[in-house]
């Protein structure tokens, strides 16, 4: 298993793993890959795209730097086999690289899954409760 950045050049991959996990047509990746504030990994096993995870740093006023996990996926069949595991592994050395001081996600309650993942490498369980406009 191999865990990569994704960076500027690889907009095959990308577009290859958003039409496979999340059935988009029309990908232009160009502007995402070239933003330094984000990030987007992938779990390769033998040669082929098995899991994804796509991250975005947030600046808070005071200068502290924080990593939104926006979203994380593993092929039905490759679950149970580390590939959420190395990805959030990799996810946490890049924030620590850059110095963030924390990785944070939001999760549905019922999640059981991602809620498994995230306790099994470390993430504590915050009481915080979310809500979202609708503006489109």
């Amino acid at each position: 298993m191999v865990v990569r950045l994704l960076a500027a050049g690889d907009e095959g991959t990308v577009r290859e793993l958003l039409h496979r996990f999340k059935g988009y047509e029309t990908i232009d990746p160009r502007e995402f890959l070239r933003d330094p504030r984000t990030l987007l990994l992938v779990a390769e096993d033998d040669g082929g795209l098995v899991g994804w995870l796509c991250a975005f740093e947030l600046i808070r006023p005071e200068g502290r730097r924080a990593m939104l996990l926006y979203e994380i996926e593993v092929d039905g069949e490759a679950r149970g086999r580390g590939h959420g595991r190395a990805l959030l592994d990799r996810l946490r050395a890049e924030a620590e690289a850059r110095d963030h001081f924390e990785v944070w996600v939001l999760t549905d309650p019922d999640n059981d899954a991602a809620a498994a993942l995230y306790t099994a490498t470390g993430a504590e369980r915050s009481r915080q409760l979310m809500f979202t406009w609708d503006v489109g």
